[in-house]
């Protein structure tokens, strides 16, 4: 039969409370404040989330706000354009008018 050591003989609880003295794990407190940065870390990003969400909503509004405009500007451009064509008509009709008053004299 082996022989074992004295601390191979000891109840696994008194091993248990002789490893919370060991140098090489971590002091309870370290673990409370990784926790705690843990979670101001996810409180973060649950902010930024909220934020990308919020400035996403704000940049489809805007988008929306200038897709309206552009449209205006269309048919604003059109309308012109349509104008300006019927001003040049009239114009011409006018010359054209006073063109044959002055060939026939």
């Amino acid at each position: 039969m082996e022989s074992r050591s004295a601390t191979e003989m000891l109840p696994v609880s008194s091993t248990i409370q002789g490893s919370s003295q060991l140098s090489h794990l971590p002091d309870p407190n370290q673990w409370i404040a990784l926790n705690s940065r843990v979670e101001a870390t996810e409180r973060d990003v649950t902010d930024i989330r909220e934020t990308m969400t919020t400035m996403n909503t704000n940049i489809n509004s805007l988008n929306d706000t200038l897709t309206a405009i552009n449209n205006q500007l269309q048919q604003m451009r059109e309308e012109m354009r349509r104008d300006i064509t019927a001003m040049d008509l009239r114009i011409n009709a006018r010359f054209n008018d006073v063109d044959s008053r002055f060939k026939l004299q």
